[in-house]
Order: C-alpha cells, then structure tokens, then sequence
C-alpha cells in the first residue's frame, strides 16, 4: 500500500514574518495593502515598507493612516518607532 506525500496546503497571503502595527491591523480588518496604498495615494513598495516598520512615514501620511485605521494605528505608534530608532542608531 503506497502513502500519499501530498505537500500541506500554503496559506493564502504574505507569510508571517516582520509586520508592524499596520500589518497587522490590515490582516485582522481583511484588507488588501494594495487597496490602502492607493487610498492614501503612495506605491505599494512604499506602503509595503511602512507595514514592515522599515520605514517612518511624514506627518501628513501619520494623519491620513490614522483616519482611514479609525484610531487603530495612531501617532502615538508612530513616534515609539521613531523613538526606538534613534536609541538604536545612538549605539
């Protein structure tokens, strides 16, 4: 009798990896990255990076997540990344 090696099936979407508090509020609220980035008019290269924490977006861009997130992710999260950036820059 033979025994079926059939993969596991992959999960549908990004694999979990480096996600920030944006990355995680689009998963929990089912949202596409793609449909937000157009939203608040920046690339998907860009958005994607914000998701990761790589990069830090400008004051005007913290306002236009905050509003489309309802509060979910603030300016207040925003500047705790900036914070910890500089005291790992400073060592």
């Amino acid at each position: 009798m033979a025994v079926s090696k059939r993969k596991a099936k992959r999960p549908v979407g990004r694999p979990p990896g480096r996600t920030g508090k944006l990355g995680r509020w689009i998963a929990k609220n089912n949202r596409k990255r793609s449909e937000i980035a157009k939203q608040i008019r920046i690339s998907g290269r860009h958005f994607d990076a914000l998701c990761r924490g790589e990069k830090i977006p400008s004051a005007d861009l913290i306002e236009k997540i905050s509003r489309l997130t309802d509060g979910g992710v603030t300016n207040v999260y925003w500047a705790q990344v900036i914070r910890k950036r500089k005291k790992k820059v400073k060592r």
